[in-house]
């Protein structure tokens, strides 16, 4: 009788280990303080830094603003200056306007205006797809 009581324990002690799934850090994310949290946030921003693109051609340059400006294509757009040692990130818009030599591309937010000379590099945003392209 006894031998059958031991083999029970086993099998409750075998299934808890098989059924527990540890947690790893998020049973411990309540314990970090907001100072953490800033400092994770800022490691997080400096692994990110913003690397130098292809300086493109003012030709290159114009027919991508042309066809953001025609066509509403969103542009990812990487100027040419550097502030405290990287990149600025990129202005991501539409254009919606241009005089002389100043485009003026709409974001999330605002009306960005950007001097044509200071653009270094530009790229089409592929749209997100928000249609079932499978239905008839």
């Amino acid at each position: 009788m006894g031998n059958t009581q031991s083999d029970e324990e086993e099998q409750l002690i075998d299934s808890f280990k098989e059924g527990y799934k540890d947690r790893n850090m998020a049973k411990w994310q309540g314990f970090i303080l907001s100072d953490h949290t800033d400092l994770l946030k800022e490691k997080e921003q400096r692994s990110l830094e913003h690397s130098a693109k292809e300086k493109q051609s003012l030709s290159v340059v114009s027919d991508f603003l042309q066809r953001s400006f025609a066509y509403g294509h969103q542009l990812a757009i990487q100027l040419d200056f550097i502030v405290n040692g990287s990149y600025e990130p990129d202005i991501i818009g539409v254009v919606t306007g241009y005089e002389n030599e100043l485009i003026y591309v709409q974001t999330d937010e605002e009306i960005v205006v950007v001097d044509l000379s200071l653009i270094r590099h530009i790229n089409i945003l592929s749209a997100a797809k928000w249609f079932n392209s499978d239905v008839p």
